[in-house]
Parts: C-alpha cells; sequence; structure tokens
C-alpha cells in the first residue's frame, strides 16, 4: 500500500547513506585509492578540478586546503603514485601537505601559484623537473605562501618571458634545486631562474641556476635572501644580482661563466658577500652600482674578463680580505664618485694593475697588497682622490703608484718595492700629499715627479733603488721636505729639465752619485738639506739655476761641483 511517509523515510536513509560515503571518500583523499590523471592546470582553476573529481565544495568562508591535517602523497609520471599530475594533487591536498614527485618531467598546462604552506620535493635536481611553456613564471608564490623546495628543477621551455619561480611575497627554504630557462625580453620586465621581491624571505642552498637569459638568481625590492653554497652559471647577464634595497647573506657560492658579472649589487642593496668564487665572468667577477653597500669579505675573484672587483656611481660598500687575481684589467676598480672602504686586499697579476681608482671615485685603501700585476700596484686617474695607507705595492712591471690627470690622493705610510719602474710615479697636474711612504730596490727612481705635477712629499723613505731616490722632471714642481735618500744608486734627489720644487730639510745620504743633482734648466730652491756620504755632495750643471740656501753638506768625496 503506498504511504507517502513510508517513501519518504527510505529517501531519508538512502540520502544518508550517500553523504556517508561521499564523507569517507573526501576524509582520504589520495590514500584509499589513486586519484584518476588529470592534466596539470593552474590554480586557478582549482574548481573545475574539484568538479571533475566529485570532491564536495568547501565550506563557506573558507578553502579546502585549511580544513584538513596537512599529509604526505606521492606524485608519479609513470602511473605509480597517488596523484599523475602536480596540479592535481596540489588542489587536492590540504594547507603543509607534501608531495613527493617521482622521476621524471611535470608538465604544467598553466603556471603554478602557491599561497599556502607547502612542501615539494623531487628525486633529485637531476631526477625531477616541473616544466612550464606558458609565459611569465613556472611557479609563483605569494604574500602567505611557505614553500619548500628540494631536490628538482624548475625549467622554463617556451618562448615569452618568464621567470622560472617567482617569489613575490611569504618564505621559501629551497636546497639543492635547478633553476633554468628564465627568458628575459628586451625592454619588459627583468626575469631571473629565480627572481625573490617583495618582502619575502628566502633561504636558497645547495641549488643551480643556470642557462638563464638574464640573471640566475635575482633579489628585488625589500626581498632578504640567504644564498649558500650555490652554482650561479652561464647565465646572460649575472649570476646573482641585488637590486633595490634588498639584502641577504651571500657565503660559499661560486658564479661563473656570466654574460657580464659573477654578482651584481645595484641601487641602494646592501647583501653581505663571504668566501664566493667568482671567476671566469666575461666582465667582472663582482660589481657595485648606484648608492649600493654591503660588505665582501674573504671572496677570491679571478680570471674574470675585466676586473675582479668594481665599484662605481656612488657606491660605498666595505670590501676587506679579498683576493683578485689574474684578471684582464683590474683586480679592483672605483669610478663614478664610490666611496668604498677597502681592506687587506690581495690584487696579483691582474692585466693592468691591482687597484685602478679613476672619475671622481675616493676609496679609502688601508692595507691591501697588489703584486704582480702587469702595469701598476695602485693607479689614479682623472679626478681621483681619497687616502691610500699602510698598503703595500711589490714586484709589479711598471709602478708601484702611478698617479695621473688631476688626482689628489693622500698616500701614506706604504711600502713601494721592486716594481720594475719606480716606486710611486706622479704626472699630469696632480697634486697629491706623499706622506712617511717607503720606497726601496725599485728599478727607476723611488718617487719620480713629472709633467705639471705639484706634489707635497714629506716624511718618505726611497732608498737602495737603481736610479734615484726622487727624481723631478718636465715643469713639476711641488714640495719636498724632510725624506730620507740613501742608498740609491745614482742620484739621492735629481731635478732635470724645467723641474722647479723646493727641497727642504730632507738627509741625503750615502748615494752612488750626487746627493742632490740640478740638470737642464731645472729651478727652484734648496735649503735646510743635510748631504753626506756621497760620491758628489751638490752638483749643478751650467744651464740650471737653482736657489741653493744654506744646506749642510758635508763628507762627500767631492761637496760641491756647481758649474754656474
Amino acid at each position: 500500500m503506498y504511504s507517502p511517509s513510508g517513501r519518504l523515510s527510505e529517501r531519508r536513509w538512502w540520502i544518508a547513506g550517500l553523504f556517508l560515503m561521499l564523507s569517507v571518500a573526501c576524509a582520504l583523499p589520495g590514500q584509499l585509492m589513486r586519484v584518476p590523471a588529470t592534466p596539470d592546470v593552474a590554480v586557478t582553476d582549482v574548481v573545475t578540478v574539484l568538479e571533475e573529481t566529485a570532491v564536495p565544495s568547501p565550506i563557506p568562508g573558507t578553502s579546502l586546503t585549511s580544513v584538513a591535517d596537512p599529509i604526505t602523497v606521492t606524485v608519479a609520471t609513470d602511473g605509480s603514485g597517488q596523484y599523475d599530475s602536480l596540479s592535481t594533487a596540489f588542489a587536492q591536498t590540504p594547507a603543509g601537505s607534501t608531495l613527493v614527485l617521482g622521476p621524471g618531467t611535470f608538465r604544467l598546462l598553466l603556471p603554478l601559484d602557491i599561497g599556502r604552506a607547502l612542501t615539494i620535493v623531487g628525486a633529485g635536481a637531476t631526477q625531477t623537473e616541473i616544466v612550464s611553456t606558458y609565459g611569465g613564471y613556472v611557479l609563483r608564490v605569494t604574500e602567505g605562501g611557505d614553500l619548500t623546495l628540494r631536490d628538482l628543477t624548475v625549467r622554463y621551455e617556451g618562448s615569452m618571458d618568464a621567470d622560472g619561480l617567482l617569489v613575490e611575497g611569504g618564505v621559501v627554504a629551497i636546497k639543492d634545486c635547478g633553476f633554468t630557462g628564465a627568458v628575459h625580453v628586451e625592454g619588459g620586465i627583468p626575469r631571473a631562474g629565480l627572481r625573490i621581491r617583495g618582502n619575502a624571505q628566502a633561504s636558497v642552498s645547495g641549488s643551480t641556476a643556470y642557462a638563464n637569459s638574464l640573471d640566475g638568481i635575482r633579489v628585488e625590492a625589500q626581498a632578504l635572501a640567504t644564498l649558500d653554497g650555490n652554482v650561479v652559471r652561464d647565465n646572460g647577464y649575472a649570476g646573482l644580482h641585488y637590486r633595490d634595497s634588498s639584502g641577504g647573506m651571500v657565503r660559499a657560492n661560486v658564479s661563473e661563466h656570466n654574460g657580464f658579472v659573477g654578482i651584481a649589487i645595484a641601487d641602494s642593496a646592501h647583501p653581505t658577500l663571504i668566501e664566493n668564487l667568482l671567476q671566469e665572468n666575461s666582465r667582472s667577477g663582482l660589481a657595485y652600482f648606484g648608492t649600493a653597500g654591503g660588505e665582501a669579505r674573504g671572496n677570491l675573484s679571478r680570471d674574470n674578463g675585466l676586473h675582479g672587483i668594481s665599484a662605481t656611481d656612488q657606491a660605498s660598500p666595505t670590501i676587506e680580505q679579498n683576493e683578485a687575481s689574474d684578471n684582464a684589467e683590474a683586480g679592483l676598480r672605483f669610478s663614478g664618485s664610490s666611496r668604498a672602504s677597502v681592506r687587506d686586499n690581495l690584487a696579483s697579476n691582474n692585466g693592468l694593475s691591482g687597484i685602478i681608482v679613476t672619475n671622481a671615485a675616493a676609496p679609502l685603501l688601508l692595507g691591501n697588497i697588489a703584486e704582480g700585476n702587469t702595469e701598476n700596484g695602485f693607479a689614479y686617474f682623472e679626478d681621483a682622490e681619497g687616502t691610500a695607507k699602510d698598503n703595500a705595492a711589490i714586484r709589479n712591471g711598471m709602478h708601484g703608484f702611478d698617479l695621473y690627470g688631476n688626482t689628489t690622493p693622500t698616500l701614506e705610510a706604504n711600502a713601494c718595492s721592486d716594481n720594475l719602474n719606480a716606486g710611486i710615479r706622479i704626472s699630469g697636474s696632480a697634486t697629491p700629499i706623499v706622506r712617511e711612504n717607503v720606497c726601496y730596490g725599485n728599478h727607476l727612481a723611488g718617487i719620480i715627479v713629472r709633467e705639471e705635477a705639484r706634489p707635497i712629499l714629506e716624511g718618505n723613505t726611497s732608498e737602495a733603488n737603481l736610479e734615484s731616490g726622487i727624481a723631478y722632471f718636465g715643469t713639476s714642481s711641488g714640495i719636498a721636505r724632510q725624506n730620507v735618500l740613501r742608498f740609491n744608486v745614482n742620484h739621492g734627489i735629481s731635478v732635470n729639465a724645467q723641474a722647479a720644487p723646493t727641497i727642504e730639510q730632507n738627509w741625503i745620504n750615502d748615494n752612488g752619485d750626487a746627493g742632490l743633482a740640478f740638470f737642464g734648466e731645472a729651478r727652484g730652491s734648496a735649503h735646510g738639506n743635510s748631504v753626506g756620504g756621497n760620491r758628489l755632495g751638490l752638483y749643478i750643471v751650467v744651464t740650471a739655476n737653482p736657489d741653493i740656501g744654506d744646506n749642510a753638506i758635508h763628507d762627500n768625496i767631492i761637496n760641491y761641483d756647481d758649474k754656474r
């Protein structure tokens, strides 16, 4: 007999049973059954994925991934995992879950956005790849994201501009991964294999960023990135690139064979660089631009196409205890109006000079060694200034210090020895202060002043050089005061051509020829000097006409030979 109440009761039991089965199926996704293969889709297509896999809609006001405990699932391209598709696994697992990817290539039809906690682990950077051909990026971490990435490679294979992994916010921890194939289109957004920006925080270790068309790893805006033990190579511009006001710690990385620079620090970025190897980059190993700062300590920059370390514009980094060797031009180069603090570095065997200072740069050079460079140990050009103190310029192919142009540095307490030309050479219109330096064993003079230069030479010791202790040429002038000039093969002080220095209160002893000699049409003045133990005390040719005051000239083989 028909009964409406009986049919209603049966229907209620049928609905209750259906909901019970659906609840069990939803509570254990991927554990009681393997999810059928679904093509990889972007996180923006999550609703479609849910509809296709018969997963109930999330509770209003919440997300599917926030209502369950984290789980670990396997994803395999050969069908042996709980999921065949990375996008499907991502869409159907709660926040904090771990996706374990087997060997193979996981292709995304669209980029994948990550705005929650997630761990993705591969079978090794050479075994597991996440690949996309869609523009923009392969993976992106947004604000609120917390991504751990291990043992896999993120590869872009498209032709549009795109990053590999773009971190725009949140926190990422990356270990033993690869990033490659990022494309930068001229005039477009700068791209990188791994690009970290916004207020993101990242730690990257043991990873490789290679063959990206612009940068391997790029850190922008206010992001903080700790990069430890990575290799960045064969990128179109920079291996590592910090910009804007970003910072962080960069330790024990290798940056090599990049198209412009191993590490670029630009704008007001200020990372700390420790014990990195920068080699065989097309231009510089490490380059600072803009108002960049920070610290570089204990790095080795070698065999680069131009310079080991360079700073330009208004950059003011602290550069300490680095080695810059065998670079095609300078070991360290400072230009623009940069104001670097440069301490205890070694610049050796470079194709030009160990340390070059040019334009209006004014670095503080303390305790550095420039040795065995093809040209000079230290070279100042144009309007360069600054202070060089307690440095050593040894066995360089030309001069220990070479000053050109309108340079006005202060050279104090430096040692210049065994250079193939002069210990210190001052040319052009340079007006430096040269104080308390020691120049010995150089193959020409200890100090040479030429052209229109007008230095103040005070309290220096110039000894055992193969020519003179101090030699003036051209129309140079300036003051030589309270210097010690001894044991030089030729003269203590020689004044040549039309030079006209003021020579006062110097100790000029035991030189092989004259203590004080004037040649050519030399002028100037000499007074208050002590001249003894030389072959000739005072020697003046007939065409010279210096003002000779009261000097103590004694105990020379010949005290006076004035031919005027």
